[in-house]
């Protein structure tokens, strides 16, 4: 009985917060020009950044980079943990731990 109602608790907070996060993230069009009190107007035409397409081409292209790092990180591990096999011969401890390298190397290139 005690986890239906913690269970149930968890649900009715996950609805709350969910309902606060779309409101956070509503469209809303920014102020410009003489609308907007904080920002000075040649600072706005300098943006690079015009509409919300060049936002998500920014995102997009940070995303790529990132994921091009960890691909070649995770390909650095597996040369690593070949590496390892190979120079671990005949001892258990150093193969298991090549093993383990390897399994965690394919992993994160998996995900």
């Amino acid at each position: 009985m005690h986890n239906k109602i913690k269970n149930f608790l968890y649900l009715v907070l996950s609805l709350f917060i969910a309902d606060g996060a779309t409101s956070v993230f509503a469209k809303v069009e920014p102020e410009t020009g003489s609308n907007n009190p904080f920002v000075p107007q040649e600072i706005i035409n300098q943006s690079p950044i015009k509409s919300y397409r060049d936002v998500w081409d920014l995102v997009h292209n940070i995303v790529v980079v990132v994921f091009d790092v960890f691909f070649v990180v995770a390909i650095l591990f597996i040369l690593l943990a070949a590496y390892n096999f190979l120079i671990g011969g005949q001892d258990e401890k150093k193969l298991a731990t090549a093993k383990t390298q390897l399994k965690y190397a394919v992993i994160a290139i998996v995900i």
